[in-house]
Formats: structure tokens, C-alpha cells, sequence
């Protein structure tokens, strides 16, 4: 009967030292998981954030651009001139010579 007992609880802790192990097994498996998971994530944000710096940047420099172009407009001769050159606006009497670019 003693023997029958013990190899009952052998068999009983054999069964939960099992079961422990399976917890074990699935709980770092969720981990490894979350961690796979959390990484992914942080990858795909950093490229965002690459992308919006990107973005800020050209937006900055256009603004600068523009800026400058609002500045120089504020000037009449330059009007004057740019509306010579592009515009084809000549003065009387003036003849407008336009020349094929390489384009």
C-alpha cells in the first residue's frame, strides 16, 4: 500500500512538475512574443519620425524660398525686371528675343 502511495505522488509531482513547465514554456513564449512585437513597433515609429523630420525640412526650405521670392517681389525693379525677363514685357520700341534653353 506505502508503495502504491508514493508512486502516486511521484506520479502526481511528475504531472505538475509537467504542467509547470508548460506554463513556463507558453508565458516566455508570450514574452518573446511582446518583446518580437514592441520592436516591430519602435522600428516602424522611428521611420516615421525620419520621414516627418524629412518633411519639416523641405517644408522649411521652401518656406525660406518663399520668403525670399516674397521679399524680392516687395522691390519694384525686380518686379520690373522679372516681368521683363519671363513675361516677355517689353518697353515701346524694344524688340523680345526669346532663346531655346537645353532642356
Amino acid at each position: 500500500m506505502e508503495n502504491n502511495q508514493k508512486s502516486k505522488k511521484r506520479s502526481m509531482r511528475r504531472v505538475v512538475s509537467s504542467l509547470k513547465s508548460v506554463v513556463l514554456v507558453f508565458f516566455s513564449c508570450l514574452f518573446i512574443w511582446n518583446v518580437v512585437n514592441e520592436l516591430h513597433t519602435t522600428q516602424q515609429l522611428q521611420q516615421d519620425l525620419s520621414e516627418a523630420r524629412d518633411l519639416a525640412s523641405e517644408i522649411l526650405s521652401e518656406t525660406e524660398m518663399l520668403e525670399d521670392q516674397k521679399e524680392k517681389l516687395q522691390n519694384p525693379e525686380y518686379v520690373k525686371r522679372y516681368a521683363r525677363g519671363k513675361l516677355l514685357v517689353s518697353q515701346d520700341g524694344e524688340q523680345v528675343f526669346s532663346l531655346e534653353g537645353d532642356e
